[in-house]
């Protein structure tokens, strides 16, 4: 009888002994249930916009970022 993912979760080193069929049909498995699990209550997750991780962590304005432009001029008034 071929392993299930369960066989494997409570003895990975069972995974070394699979043969190519096996290790490709678990794999379909393991594939579809993290399809599964990660479209599963998804609602409105998304990723962040450099401006709202910037809201959201509230930097102090000497600790954000410069833009390139505004970098080099300082930096040449700053060498003058």
């Amino acid at each position: 009888m071929s392993p299930c993912l369960d066989d494997l979760v409570r003895d990975p080193a069972r995974a070394g002994l699979l043969s190519s069929e096996e290790r490709q049909a678990l794999l379909a498995q393991a594939a579809s249930v993290l399809v599964v699990l990660a479209s599963s209550g998804v609602t409105g997750d998304r990723l962040l916009t450099v401006k709202d991780a910037a809201h959201k962590l509230k930097p102090r304005r000497c600790q954000r970022v410069m833009e390139p432009c505004s970098l080099s001029s300082r930096i040449q008034s700053n060498l003058r």
